[in-house]
């Protein structure tokens, strides 16, 4: 059975706000609340953002670094991540509700043989079932989702869940956590794409 929970990081520069509310959400959404959620950092030259995510407490980081992942590109980011993530089998895979976000989570989540559910704004526990709150209908609607799939990838509205949400370091063993941590690097070759980005 899928266990665990990922982040993929956003693509561009430095870790945006964006990536740090997903890592809260995450960290909230996770059954086991000492268990590290696993980031992944997607790009090339990605060593200060892998670095910097490192950095945050009941967080290990993962770079997937390669020529094919210089400019952001749906396919190639799909092709990049579902090896490791399909590796790791992680019961949700989180990613921020950006316009590359929304971009590649649904194909990614066809890769996994995952389901996908997009926009969330918040979710309940009860017991081992999840559900996910989304609005719908341009906000005159909410819609809760329980999904039924083992694994699950699901993009974070952003705004819906602030950073604050992310407990401070507060403890000796907390403080010690968000000192800098090794950050593992897979270096990955060209990549066959039928899709060039251009700009």
């Amino acid at each position: 059975m899928a266990e665990g929970i990922a982040v993929i990081a956003e693509s561009k520069g430095r870790p945006g706000p964006f990536t740090e509310e997903v890592i809260a959400f995450a960290q909230a959404l996770r059954e086991e609340p000492t268990a590290p959620v696993r980031v992944f950092v997607p790009g090339m030259e990605i060593g200060a953002r892998a670095h910097a995510l490192a950095r945050l407490p009941g967080v290990v980081v993962t770079g997937i670094e390669g020529e094919s992942l210089a400019c952001y590109n749906t396919e190639a980011w799909k092709t990049a991540l579902a090896p490791p993530i399909a590796a790791l089998k992680p019961r949700f895979i989180c990613i921020a509700h950006s316009a590359d976000g929304a971009d590649f989570a649904p194909g990614l989540a066809v890769r996994l043989g995952a389901a996908c559910i997009t926009a969330v704004e918040s979710f309940r526990r009860t017991g081992d079932a999840v559900t996910f709150t989304r609005s719908t209908l341009k906000g005159k609607l909410s819609m809760e989702i329980a999904p039924e799939a083992e694994m699950v990838v699901v993009t974070v509205l952003p705004g819906s869940f602030g950073r604050e949400a992310r407990p401070n370091p507060s403890s000796p063993t907390e403080e010690k956590e968000a000192m800098p941590k090794p950050v593992e690097v897979l270096g990955i070759p060209a990549l066959p794409l039928k899709t060039r980005t251009l700009g």
